[in-house]
């Protein structure tokens, strides 16, 4: 066996030239093609894959740089150029001497997303996808969640293309990597206007809500998802497995930290390695099959944490609700509280984040951490309950109404669930927020998607819910004044009432 590699420039249909390599055995025949298409270097795509052994396992392999990116010529517009580009990119594979016609693509992150939006393009030769950690609802899942930016994610990722961005002067370089130097001040100005960073990518108009979301579900291609219950992609994975079927496989794991059963604070054992439990190896062995004309079954393998893998064939799967309330004296139980507890928000000192699902190098390590040198702080609340007299299995997405009023005239409600282990550990499962308007002293309910989740409680565990301000850097910090954060000429420091009698956490049980 030979390999051998080519160094191509594709042809767009406007003419710009895409850099791709080929890898694969120079003694064999005609064979199937397995396409990435990545912003991050053709060299990276290349390192992160085993794209030798994919060309002996009877692959041609094609990794592309996609338009303006590093060899590629033509200007980086991120997601929108995936489309035509990707239909581009699979006809020329498809009708290349060593390729038999089939084409299926594969890739981590934003490689996944350039898999939804290629399927989108329905060239008749993409026979399958493997998206990891990759979401094609970019808008609902990057950018925005529960109405608050997420800013710890998206302006690190914008700056760090623009630092690397092969068309730029070396001064704007320099530029934003400079003000990405500066990470907390960098994300509390939100420098839109600066010039480094709408260099790259419109991040001035993601700030203010201008994207567009491709409606994946029309997507006829069978894919093989990868996900973890701490990627930021999480729920866009679980939306597109509703709409289009095929195999997701949630794993404990988080976006940068994939395939691992290791995370700062936790280990979930071997049985949550994917690397162990041979998950590339099945979705290749997989689109070999979907592409041999094998019929798709649709279904979800779930780790479910601290349990064990099952698997389902629907989502959310059959549960009975667990409606914890918030109670007087911290008490989380099914009775509910008769007052209110006072919390304090001020903006020029944030709740800080701490694990979860996060992604990007001014924020902390992703996953499971330990949260009580969060819940120490006098700006969180907390509610705890007993220890369990029983096993309590969750499975699907936890919700939360909390009624809040402010002196303020916008508010934030950050609510994460944790797991309090008999050594005092306090776990975190899943979190999220939601922002709201409001009138100032007019009590309002601040319907929160905490987040989906598989998780076991053992028996003598306690379950903790947190309610905050704030959750900085993975989002940005609101001002309180009513005005877009990042845009507000002062920081109001803010008073909320949490209302105990109107405000509960719903667990969905099997």
């Amino acid at each position: 066996m030979s390999i051998e590699i080519l160094d191509e420039r594709v042809p767009m249909r406007d003419g710009v030239l895409l850099a791709t390599d080929v890898i694969l055995d120079a003694d064999a025949g005609p064979r199937p093609v397995m396409l990435f298409r990545t912003p991050y270097s053709r060299a990276e795509a290349r390192l992160v894959h085993d794209v030798v052994g994919l060309a002996r396992g009877g692959w041609a392999v094609v990794v592309q740089d996609v338009r303006g990116r590093f060899d590629s010529g033509g200007t980086f517009t991120p997601f929108e150029q995936e489309v035509d580009d990707g239909f581009d990119a699979i006809d020329w594979c498809a009708t290349q001497p060593w390729s038999d016609g089939r084409v299926v693509m594969s890739g981590w992150s934003y490689l996944g997303a350039a898999q939804w939006y290629a399927a989108l393009s329905g060239h008749p030769a993409l026979k399958a996808i493997n998206p990891i950690v990759g979401a094609g609802d970019i808008g609902e899942t990057m950018l925005w969640e529960g109405g608050a930016f997420q800013v710890g994610l998206v302006q690190p990722w914008v700056l760090g293309l623009a630092s690397s961005d092969p068309t730029a002067s070396q001064e704007l370089r320099e530029r934003a990597g400079d003000i990405g130097g500066r990470w907390w001040e960098a994300l509390r100005a939100a420098p839109a206007d600066d010039p480094a960073v709408p260099l790259s990518v419109p991040y001035a108009a993601w700030r203010r809500g201008q994207f567009s979301v491709r409606d994946v579900s029309q997507v006829q291609v069978p894919a093989f998802q990868i996900a973890g219950w701490y990627d930021i992609f999480l729920e866009s994975s679980l939306r597109h497995w509703s709409a289009c079927g095929g195999v997701l496989v949630i794993g404990p794991w988080s976006h940068s930290n994939q395939l691992s059963n290791l995370h700062a604070d936790y280990d979930f054992g071997a049985a949550g390695s994917g690397a162990y439990g041979g998950v590339l190896e099945q979705a290749i062995d997989w689109m070999r099959g979907v592409a041999d004309g094998q019929k798709v079954e649709s279904e979800i393998r779930c780790f479910v944490m601290g349990e064990g893998w099952r698997v389902l064939t629907c989502w959310p799967p059959p549960s009975e609700p667990m409606v914890l309330r918030l109670g007087d004296g911290g008490v989380l139980s099914a009775r509910a509280g008769s007052g209110f507890e006072v919390l304090d928000h001020d903006p020029t000192d944030p709740v800080p984040t701490r694990g979860g699902r996060v992604l990007g190098p001014f924020l902390p390590m992703p996953g499971p951490v330990d949260q009580r040198s969060v819940e120490e702080r006098p700006d969180v609340l907390v509610w705890t309950s007993a220890p369990l007299e029983d096993d309590v299995v969750v499975i699907g997405l936890v919700t939360a109404r909390i009624r809040v009023e402010s002196n303020g005239r916008s508010v934030d409600v950050a609510v994460k669930l944790c797991d309090v282990h008999p050594d005092e550990r306090s776990i975190n499962i899943v979190d999220s927020i939601r922002r709201l308007d409001v009138v100032p002293g007019q009590p309002v309910d601040a319907d929160v998607a905490v987040g989906s989740t598989a998780w076991r409680f053992p028996q003598g565990h306690r379950i903790r819910v947190e309610v905050a301000g704030s959750n900085f850097p993975r989002f940005d910090v609101n001002p309180s004044t009513g005005e877009p954060p990042g845009t507000a000429r002062h920081l109001l420091p803010a008073v909320h009432r949490i209302h105990c009698a109107s405000s509960a956490i719903t667990l969905p049980t099997v």
